[in-house]
């Protein structure tokens, strides 16, 4: 048994239930984009170029990964089919978060498009709606900071992965994925979130998973990246700020700022064309700016304010 849903644009095709993502709602003769499907792993792939404790790549780009006790992942070369082996239950949520973590980040290498360790909102702007990225270490507040503009009216294209894509006219564009997003015990209190309502991102974790409604989620064609935001946390307010960067100390921080950095140069079959395809997404973002943060919801709703100013307008705010 089998269903179709919607990623990225993509139509995937899952015997594994997926309820992190909508359904398919679009044309019904279209090819299917992504196959994931319930299987045996092999324990070695054949030919293999590189063997790390839970990661394999064969000569041919086949990648496998394993975690133990929650399955094992077989992604193909050209990142459009995963065979997944869970360890015990299939609906254990544990089995779609590393699906949706390092094994999304390798497929979205494979497809030449590249996953950012960020939270994603659509903004309007004189030129049109647009997407604005966030980006930071896990814990640094990138869904709590997301949430608190999707409490002003704007909504999520993407929630601590963000799929970039290099489009020849516009640059990078940001492609919606999933309608969730993932919070801490303390952020759901803040945002009037029910824990009760919510899944845990995984066993005994106070984080969990929450749906957001069609009014919280950009699902449509991908939009053009205005300005990547770089977050950084600081103790003393005469630190706090924002400070536009560029050139190569933007290159290099949006180099960093990739999903699982390590894991995509590792099976990257092109070293040099990875290389080129991420320093051409980062030279294409108009606006690179470093926000040095101070802790603390009190702190959201100001920072929220200034970045809507300038990319809506005072007039124009939702």
């Amino acid at each position: 048994m089998y269903d179709d849903y919607s990623l990225c644009g993509w139509r995937v095709r899952s015997d594994l239930p997926l309820p992190e993502l909508l359904p398919w709602a679009g044309d019904l003769q279209a090819p299917i984009d992504l196959h994931i499907e319930l299987g045996a792993v092999e324990a070695r792939l054949p030919d293999t170029e590189y063997e790390g404790p839970i990661l394999q790549m064969g000569a041919d780009g086949t990648c496998r990964f394993a975690v133990e006790s929650v399955a094992t992942y077989r992604i193909a070369h050209d990142g459009r089919a995963i065979r997944v082996q869970p360890s015990h239950s299939v609906d254990a949520p544990a089995v779609r978060a590393f699906l949706f973590g390092t094994v999304f980040a390798i497929v979205c290498q494979r497809r030449t498009v590249l996953p950012l360790h960020a939270c994603c909102v659509k903004l309007p702007s004189p030129e049109g709606d647009v997407a604005i990225a966030f980006t930071a270490p896990s814990g640094t507040g990138k869904s709590t900071l997301a949430s608190a503009f999707m409490r002003r009216g704007y909504p999520i294209l993407a929630d601590d992965v963000t799929v970039l894509s290099l489009d020849q006219e516009r640059g990078a564009v940001a492609l919606p994925t999933f309608p969730r997003i993932k919070l801490w015990q303390d952020a759901m209190s803040q945002f009037g979130h029910a824990v009760g309502d919510a899944e845990r991102v995984r066993q005994g974790m106070d984080k969990f998973s929450v749906g957001l409604g069609a009014e919280h989620f950009a699902q449509g064609a991908p939009l053009k990246l205005a300005a990547l935001y770089h977050l950084e946390r600081v103790e003393d307010a005469k630190f706090a700020g924002l400070e536009a960067i560029g050139g190569l100390p933007a290159s290099v921080r949006f180099s960093k700022a990739l999903y699982q950095e390590r894991v995509l140069m590792t099976v990257a079959p092109a070293k040099g064309a990875h290389f080129t395809l991420v320093t051409r997404s980062a030279a294409s973002i108009a606006r690179h700016v470093l926000v040095r943060q101070l802790s603390g919801f009190e702190h959201l709703d100001e920072l929220v304010e200034r970045i809507v100013a300038f990319h809506v307008g005072a007039s124009h705010q939702a």
